[in-house]
């Protein structure tokens, strides 16, 4: 085979190497001069997407090695975005320790704390308010973590964002509180919660 294959070739056994944790693979390339913070065919960051696999020795060597903590994928996802939406704790305390921005918004405006929240990520949503995430950053349609997590009826989520000093009248585009959104969504254990709140 010609030697004009070969970059193809490698970056798709880049792909392969980060997508199944193959740890040995992933430093060979690296040692052989991958560039480890470049996209192929519109996937993720290789960092952003070892992050969403949850793959601790993957993004632990892809640091090592100068990867962009902060890039952004196409729809501006980044590591932290990724490692936040899926639940990978140990994956978040590593973005978190190597100084990863706690609060950019992808495409829509969703931070990692509005992520884990919708998720139900109860550790991340812990790692994530020690750290200083904005409790009250919206998206675009003015839905904050609170909210989100009161329609999905994440009850444990509720109770951190609340001890964390969430603003329960945070209201939406449409002008409606966490209240009425778990009211909406039919979930009474936190409409009650929620109702403590406001007296």
């Amino acid at each position: 085979m010609g030697n004009s294959h070969t970059p193809a070739l490698r970056s798709a056994e880049w792909w392969l190497a980060i997508e199944s944790c193959d740890v040995e693979a992933v430093s060979r390339l690296i040692a052989a001069g991958v560039n480890v913070n470049k996209r192929w065919r519109g996937r993720p960051t290789p960092l952003c997407l070892a992050s969403e696999h949850g793959h601790v020795a993957v993004v632990e060597r892809l640091l090592a090695a100068g990867a962009e903590i902060n890039q952004v994928s196409s729809r501006r996802y980044t590591a932290l975005h990724a490692a936040s939406e899926y639940g990978h704790v140990a994956v978040v305390d590593q973005l978190l320790t190597a100084g990863a921005n706690l609060n950019p918004g992808n495409f829509r405006g969703c931070t990692p704390l509005y992520l884990a929240s919708a998720r139900g990520h109860e550790e991340v949503v812990d790692q994530l308010v020690a750290a200083g995430a904005d409790l009250h950053r919206a998206i675009d349609i003015g839905w904050s973590p609170l909210f989100i997590a009161s329609i999905n009826g994440h009850e444990p989520v509720v109770k951190r964002l609340l001890a964390a000093g969430a603003n329960v009248n945070q209201k939406t585009n449409d002008g409606l509180t966490p209240l009425a959104g778990a009211n909406t969504s039919g979930h009474q254990a936190i409409v009650l919660l929620l109702q403590q709140q406001l007296y």
